[in-house]
């Protein structure tokens, strides 16, 4: 269910999987992991597919995908309120090197990957979106399928899913400018003095 959200969001997860037929959902931070705030279930539902509100570790996938919006005092103070409520960073990390890495190489490629082959046979392909612009929120976008047909199909999708994230993002910022001008119109209505003509006095 992606109610709730933007109209660009719930567009932008729909098209996805109407044109894919994959999983599609989207995360957000958690306290010290990462959470499914909303999913749309496709055609074929891997064995590890999620209910919205589950939790993920901070850095698994997903929480790879929403790391590069983090400042480097966000991630540090994520990684030890990780380590301070004893949960799993994700993926093996052990050291902020490996993770910072590991975020730093999902920034170049605007895309986090994950294959699950020894486990469920599940993949996640997860880009960072920003939820809502103002106040600012971070979020990931994540498509998941069978991890032989998600290699296949990886640089198809890539290229899919980065065009509709491109225009998800202008769409978003639109509906900001539009909400900043609604907003100074209805303080100018309501700053305006009144006056009267001359004749009227």
């Amino acid at each position: 269910d992606v109610g709730g959200y933007s109209q660009p969001l719930r567009t932008l997860m729909n098209a996805i999987r109407e044109q894919t037929g994959y999983t599609v959902s989207v995360w957000v931070p958690s306290g010290a992991h990462v959470r499914i705030s909303a999913l749309l279930v496709g055609v074929t539902r891997g064995p590890s597919s999620r209910l919205p509100g589950e939790l993920a570790e901070p850095f698994s996938t997903p929480g790879l995908a929403i790391a590069p919006q983090y400042t480097e005092a966000e991630l540090r103070k994520l990684i030890a309120m990780a380590r301070r409520r004893r949960v799993p960073l994700g993926r093996g990390f052990k050291h902020i090197a490996q993770i910072k890495k590991a975020v730093e190489h999902v920034s170049q490629r605007s895309f986090a990957t994950g294959f699950n082959m020894r486990g469920d046979g599940w993949g996640m392909l997860a880009w960072p979106i920003p939820i809502t612009l103002t106040p600012p929120r971070y979020g990931g976008l994540a498509v998941g399928a069978p991890v032989s047909e998600l290699r296949r199909q990886q640089d198809q999708l890539v290229e899919f899913v980065g065009g509709l994230r491109a225009s998800y993002v202008k769409k978003l910022a639109r509906q900001k400018r539009r909400a900043v001008d609604q907003a100074a119109v209805r303080r100018g209505h309501t700053s305006l003095p009144t006056h009267h003509s001359p004749a009227a006095i």
